[in-house]
Order: structure tokens, then sequence, then C-alpha cells
């Protein structure tokens, strides 16, 4: 490399104007690369919180012959999230219930025989007699367990001699104590029956399915109808199954009497994406939506099955079955 003094005036001021260049812009990298490792941090998970509950009404007195009316609404101050799985807990005195809310809502709506029928049976609440019954949202994420709970909202309840016919099910709701109305059939391994947070949980897979049954007793000719509520965060070549039959079931072996009642099956189109309300709605396959009828008096089974590849990383919960006459 030639020396400064010998290169041209011309050639000299390229040297300077090269070296100054070098010289700005090594610092203006480093502040760039700085300032980027700056703006790639880890951003900071906001709260879980489910917002702000209120009721649509402060006292509810109910009327026998409006069974169909609404009752209230308990709504959140907050946006659907179809991640966030959300339950409405009900307490009156020492007792509790809870409700589902269906998926990507975040709202329930009762009729009046709908709420009367939680205030007597699941309750214990006195005909005729006004009481208060809190409510308060439980909310969960499941693909990480994150939880909140939202506020407490009370209102005044008269119940009234209920418009529904009983409930031919026995621990329908889950509630402490309830699993003992139920008997599991382990079927095959894989999947695998608990009771938790008030529901039937059916969770795993691996080719495996479970079960639980209880005997029912009907009458002749009578038409009756079967429901309930379920919910998961969508399944994989996965059955679940509803049946009303004659024949007892039997420890560890399948079941199939009297055909399926209700279902879902991830083959038919029902159970792939996240789901969460009464069976009857979601169902895609089963004689008759789950309204059944037999010729004669006796005792039947009702038994609940899941089984297939996947039943999603949520499982799939059951709550609140019920057998009821209807017309």
């Amino acid at each position: 490399m030639k020396k400064l003094s010998t290169l041209t005036t011309s050639a000299r001021k390229a040297m300077v104007m090269l070296f100054y260049m070098i010289s700005i812009s090594i610092p203006a990298s480093l502040f760039f690369l700085a300032s980027c490792s700056k703006n790639l941090s880890a951003p900071k998970p906001f709260p879980f919180e489910t917002g702000v509950l209120s009721a649509s009404k402060s006292a509810v007195v109910f009327d026998a012959d409006s069974g169909s009316n609404e009752a209230v609404t308990f709504s959140l101050a907050t946006d659907p999230n179809s991640l966030i799985k959300y339950t409405l807990i009900l307490t009156a005195g020492n007792k509790t219930d809870s409700v589902a809310i269906t998926q990507n809502t975040v709202m329930k709506d009762f009729t009046e025989s709908e709420l009367n029928s939680i205030l007597i049976d699941s309750l214990g609440l006195a005909i005729g007699v006004t009481a208060d019954l809190s409510a308060q949202v439980k909310g969960i994420i499941p693909s990480n367990g994150k939880t909140a709970q939202s506020n407490i909202v009370t209102i005044k309840v008269t119940p009234s001699k209920n418009s529904l016919p009983p409930n031919l099910v026995q621990g329908g709701r889950f509630n402490s104590g309830d699993e003992s109305k139920w008997t599991v059939s382990n079927i095959t391994a894989g999947v695998t029956l608990s009771f938790v947070n008030g529901t039937a949980l059916f969770s795993g897979g691996s080719w495996g399915q479970a079960a639980i049954f209880q005997a029912i007793q009907v009458q002749a000719n009578q038409k009756y109808q079967i429901d309930m509520n379920v919910a998961g965060s969508g399944a994989t070549d996965v059955w679940f199954e509803v049946y009303l039959g004659k024949a007892e079931p039997q420890q560890g072996v399948d079941y199939n009497d009297g055909g399926i009642r209700l279902s879902l099956n991830t083959w038919d189109g029902c159970g792939n994406s996240p789901f969460n309300g009464l069976l009857t709605d979601i169902s895609c396959t089963g004689v008759g939506k789950g309204v059944v009828q037999f010729a004669t008096t006796g005792t039947v089974y009702l038994l609940i099955k899941s089984g297939g590849g996947n039943l999603g990383t949520t499982g799939i919960s059951v709550d609140n079955v019920q057998i009821r006459a209807i017309k």
C-alpha cells in the first residue's frame, strides 16, 4: 500500500472519506444491533381475568305455568374466547351446583323451569320460600391450566312447584358424592374416567374405551328425553355414545343394546373442533335424537361411553345428565 504522502490529492481525499465512512458506520451498526436485541425481549403475559359478572334481575319469583319464560341472565363483561372454558357456580346455603357456559360465549340465560329445577333438585331450596342465590364464574385455560374467578353476584329467588317432570337420573350433576350413583366400566385400556370439578371426565385415547352406567326405572309406552351437557377441546378419531337399553351392562364388556341414542363421532363430523353445550344440539348420529320409549314397565340401563384415538387435550366432560318424561 502506498504512503499517503505519495498519493495524488484526489486519491488522498478518497482515502480520508473512506476512513470517515467506516468510523461512523461501525458505531451506527452497533447501535442498530443493540436496539434489535432490546426489541426481541420476550413480552410479559397478561394476567388471566374473567371480567365482571352481572345479573339481568335482582329477584326472581317463579311461576309453575311459565316454565319457558326467561328467569335471569348472568353475563361477563369480557370478550368471548374459544380458548377459555367458563363454568357458572350457583350457591344457596351450604350447597353448590355448577353449570357449563356454552363455548365461545360469556353469558348464561336460564328459563324459569331450568333454574327452578336447579334450586329445588340440586340446591334443596323450599318451594315458596325466598332465599339468596349467589353466582360466580370460574374460568380455566385448558392449554396451560391457568384459572381465574369473577366477582360474586347475589339475587333473591322464590322457587315454585317444579313444572318439569322429575329427572330419572341419579347423580347427574356429578357433585360430591354423586359418583356413588354410577358404575364405572373400564372396557379396554387407554381411556380414563374420573369425577372432577362437577363433571364426569373421559380422557386419554390409545384406542381404548370406558363407560359409566346406572339403572333407570321407566313406564310402559311413556316417551322420555335423554340429554346432557358435553364439553371438549376437540378430539381425533373418537366416538362418544349414549345408550338406554334393557340388557344389563357387564364390567369390562362393550355395550350396544338398544342402539346409539345420542353421540359425538369425529368421522361423521361432530366432536372434531371445540364444543360445549347440550348433546342434543351437538350430536350428529343416533336414533330419535335421544327420545326413547319402551313397551313394558321395568328397569333399563343408561350407559355413556367414549373411546378412540385421542379424546383431546382436555378430554370430554359430561354434566347435567337428564332423562325426563315428555308428551
